[in-house]
């Protein structure tokens, strides 16, 4: 058993040799994030010949959310309807370097710092109605299933575009799938400032962010 275990400790070490990340220039990623505005990533990476990375990496994303009610009937013949909707689409740059942790038993670990800007459209809509059923003979559930009409209504509709500021921190690790396709995760912590460029408002917040995906190595160093 322990000649067993020298053998499988030897290959590893061999593995881990012949696939060093040093051996390439460079990489390129596409990765999902948790962070729905920046939920696609496709990444860049310089590897130098030391254990630094430079990295680049362009970002997209969305979100959104909604609510619709509807009020029972009242004075007899009229009932009520509210809906609102938010939603905002992300398009960003981030810049950053790694550093391997090459003081471990294998160097699939790093650390990292990147700034990083976006810009940002965002849409609000809101909509209340009154409406009037003639006849509300035998209602039930949705009232719009029976003819009604509209006694009164409001609508409003704003769009907003904004200016995200980023620095970040993480912790990744990249996992050999083959001798060029790597498995890469990561955590981060990245504190955003929003500025509004409609209404001159700005406000920072923290987002912790887990993401992850497969990246491709090429450029073989010399």
């Amino acid at each position: 058993m322990k000649l067993h275990i020298q053998h499988i400790t030897l290959l590893a070490v061999l593995a881990l040799t012949h696939f060093s990340f040093s051996q390439y220039k460079h990489d390129i990623g596409l990765r999902l994030s948790t962070f729905e505005e920046q939920e696609l990533q496709l990444d860049y990476r310089f590897h130098t010949k030391t254990p630094y990375s430079i990295v680049v990496s362009a970002v997209t994303g969305s979100r959104g959310h909604g609510n619709y009610s509807q009020s029972p009937i009242y004075n007899d013949t009229l009932f009520s309807v509210a809906q609102y909707g938010w939603g905002l689409r992300n398009y960003g740059l981030n810049v950053g370097v790694q550093r391997r942790l090459t003081g471990l038993a294998t160097d699939v670990f790093y650390v990292g710092a990147n700034i990083g800007t976006s810009w940002q459209r965002r849409d609000y809509t809101r909509f209340s109605g009154v409406y009037s059923i003639p006849d509300t003979t035998g209602l039930n559930g949705n009232y719009f299933a029976y003819p009604a009409d509209q006694v009164s209504s409001e609508w409003e509709n704003r769009e907003t575009e904004w200016l995200v500021f980023q620095l970040g921190l993480t912790f990744g690790m990249d996992v050999q799938l083959t001798k060029r396709i790597v498995f890469n995760a990561e955590i981060s912590c990245a504190g955003m400032l929003e500025h509004s460029l409609t209404d001159n408002f700005q406000y920072f917040n923290l987002r912790p962010v887990a993401s992850g995906g497969i990246r491709y190595r090429f450029g073989v160093r010399e």
